[in-house]
């Protein structure tokens, strides 16, 4: 992964130091355009050339600097054509670089999401929760605690990955999940992928829309949160950065044609507040249940 990130990083800084130079160079010898603003130019400087002490046109001057720069034109004919064919040919590899950069991010990108999604276990712990009614002054209110988990590839094992508690009126809760489902042909050898997490929390009398969001944490959301030691294949920073690419496939449909996103959906369970913990689990086949 290092590696290709490094040849990538070349290849990009090459392209980004000589591609103003060649598309200025291509439109100025390989363009009509560029050979009539050539033409122009030399006009003019021939123009300037042909004024006496005076600044008066000398039609006879204009003459003889135009002869002598058809003359000149002539006799370096051949370096001109060996600059031009050396232009096509760095041309031709400009291209080229540009291709094969193109060829090594897309074949990164889906190195690296087959690394996040080997770190992301289809079937696994995502949370528990537990919930009672509780007086929040005089109102009454319900008290929700979260604790979230992680799949540790290297502990192949569920972890715990954070906490957190939350206030919301009602009589009864919704926990909101969503679920990610790829269908890529270079990832996961053709098979699908299901990505589940927590989304939102709501109630009977607080809509989906100013309910709380789930996706939450410093960086990673708390599901996905991974100490350094328990992630695979990937650095800290490169997980990280896939994971929140993964999260904005959510409601980005161009992110989400990039990763090889085939469908989203969202799950919502009911709970009445008993001060029972309900653990939540994600399926291979899609899908959250709820034990």
């Amino acid at each position: 992964m290092e590696s290709l990130k490094i040849l990538q990083g070349l290849l990009d800084g090459f392209l980004k130091l000589a591609g103003p130079l060649f598309q200025v160079a291509r439109f100025l010898f390989l363009t009509v355009w560029g050979w009539i603003l050539i033409g122009i130019s030399i006009f003019i400087i021939i123009w300037n050339n042909s004024l006496n002490r005076d600044g008066q046109f000398s039609p006879l001057r204009f003459f003889g600097n135009t002869i002598q720069g058809l003359f000149q034109f002539y006799f370096s004919i051949a370096s001109v054509i060996i600059s031009l064919i050396l232009l096509i040919v760095l041309s031709f590899v400009y291209n080229l670089v540009g291709e094969v950069s193109k060829g090594i991010s897309l074949y990164r990108e889906v190195k690296m999401l087959e690394a996040t999604l080997k770190n992301l276990k289809a079937e696994r712990k995502i949370m528990e929760l537990r919930s009672e009614y509780v007086l929040s002054g005089e109102v009454k209110m319900i008290k929700v605690m979260i604790q979230y988990y992680a799949y540790s590839p290297i502990q192949d094992k569920d972890i715990p990955s954070g906490c957190e508690e939350h206030l919301i009126s009602g009589r009864k809760i919704y926990a909101g999940f969503g679920v990610i489902n790829f269908d890529y042909s270079l990832i996961e050898k053709g098979e699908t992928k299901n990505v589940a997490f927590p989304d939102r929390l709501y109630s009977d009398s607080i809509s989906y829309e100013r309910g709380i969001r789930l996706i939450s944490g410093e960086d990673v959301p708390y599901t996905f949160r991974l100490d350094e030691n328990d992630i695979l294949l990937l650095s800290p920073d490169d997980y990280k950065t896939q994971i929140q690419r993964i999260m904005d496939a959510v409601t980005n449909k161009s992110e989400a044609k990039r990763l090889g996103v085939r469908t989203f959906y969202g799950e919502a369970f009911a709970i009445v507040p008993s001060g029972k913990v309900y653990t939540f689990y994600s399926t291979g086949t899609g899908g959250i249940v709820v034990r």
